[in-house]
Order: C-alpha cells, then structure tokens, then sequence
C-alpha cells in the first residue's frame, strides 16, 4: 500500500477502517518522514476537535453579527455607490401642501394636513409618479400618517405597482438615540404609521433591492 499524506490525515481523524488503518500505522513505523508527519496531524486532529466540542456561544455569534451592522451603517459608501444609489433615487417635488391654506378640519376624524409630491425620475423616460401623505392627530402628540405612492391611472392599469409589496422607513430626527420605524407598502401602495409629534426623514423602497426609491428630507409633526 502506497501511503500518502491522504492517508496519515484520514487516520488522524479517525477515517479509515481497521484493515486500512492497520496497513497505515505498519508503514508508519518503518518511516521516521511518515511518523513525523502524522504526528503533526495527530496535533491538528486532537486542535479541531476540541474546537467542535466547546461550540461558540450563540450570544457571541449575534454580538458579532450585530456588530458588523453598526460597523457597516457607519460605513461611508463608495463613490460607485453613491453614483449607484443617485441613478436609482427619485426626486420628490412637493406641489400641495394643505397647511398653507390652514389645517383641514374632520380629516379622518381628527384634524391634520395633506401633502403631494410628485417623483421626477433622475433617468430620463421614467414614467410619472405621484406621492400623498395625509396626516391625521389623534391626540396631542399622537399622529397617524397615511400615504400612498401611485402612477397615472393608465400606466397603472396596465402593470403592477412596482412599489407594492415594498417598504417605507421613518428615521426620526433629532435625537441621540433616534426611533426607527418600518410600514409594508400593499399592492395599492398605501402604508401607515402612528407616530409620535417631532421630524422624519422617510425613504420609500421597491421590492426590488436594484429598484427606484425616494426620501423624503424631512416630514414634521405637526
């Protein structure tokens, strides 16, 4: 039997079966190169599985993972992706903004503001798309904010909202320790939140991790 370092590592870890394993030790002890050697990966073998039988807290592994996040949010991007990120942002011009004109009084039960915007494509050919934000106070400082992202009704009609089934994110500003929140767009492209007086930055997401999106700078309640 011609014995390789395949066989010295199998033997290590205990892969071969008696017949194979005896044949490997007898040539062994007839070779100082191969006996050196396998007590090399004797080490090795004895190291890994040591390893295996002391396994890494599952605590540790998220700190770690966790850590990474914070790391990779902290992370200034690249100018590719800043470039990337600019050819797939939509610019929201605001064309109505109802506290001009005063709060409108019996918006969905309460008194609140409506805001419209509509999403210019920084692409050329992009079709049209229009943003609504109604804002209704519930209590002093409690607010539902209703939204809904859409496209000219014949565009609409014949495809389906690429921005159903995506995301919206409410950043507050302001704060050391700022809230996050999240809303699911539906196949409308309507979202909703309750949130609390004070400034947010939103930014609306697509499905799609190459899609369109917008943000909004700054969204204040009231």
């Amino acid at each position: 039997m011609d014995v390789t370092l395949d066989h010295l590592l199998a033997l290590a870890f205990g892969r071969l079966g008696p017949a194979d394993s005896a044949l490997v030790r007898a040539t062994i002890e007839r070779s100082p190169e191969l006996a050196s050697a396998f007590a090399r990966f004797t080490i090795l073998a004895k190291t890994v599985q040591a390893d295996l039988l002391d396994p890494i807290p599952p605590a540790a592994i998220q700190s770690a993972k966790d850590l990474g996040r914070r790391l990779e949010a902290l992370r200034s991007p690249s100018m590719l992706e800043r470039a990337g990120e600019a050819i797939r942002g939509l610019v929201a011009r605001l064309v109505f903004d109802s506290r001009l004109d005063g709060p409108i009084v019996g918006l969905r039960g309460g008194t609140g503001f409506v805001l419209s915007y509509e999403l210019e494509s920084t692409t050329a050919g992009g079709p049209a798309t229009d943003l609504e934000i109604e804002c209704s106070q519930r209590s002093d400082d409690i607010f539902q904010v209703v939204g809904q992202i859409t496209r000219p009704s014949a565009v609409a009609m014949a495809t389906l909202n690429p921005w159903a089934r995506g995301r919206v994110i409410a950043q507050e500003l302001g704060e050391a320790n700022h809230s996050r929140f999240e809303a699911e767009i539906d196949d409308h492209g309507m979202f909703r939140f309750t949130l609390a007086a004070g400034a947010y930055r939103l930014r609306l997401e697509t499905p799609s991790a190459h899609g369109p999106f917008v943000e909004l700078a700054e969204l204040e309640l009231p």
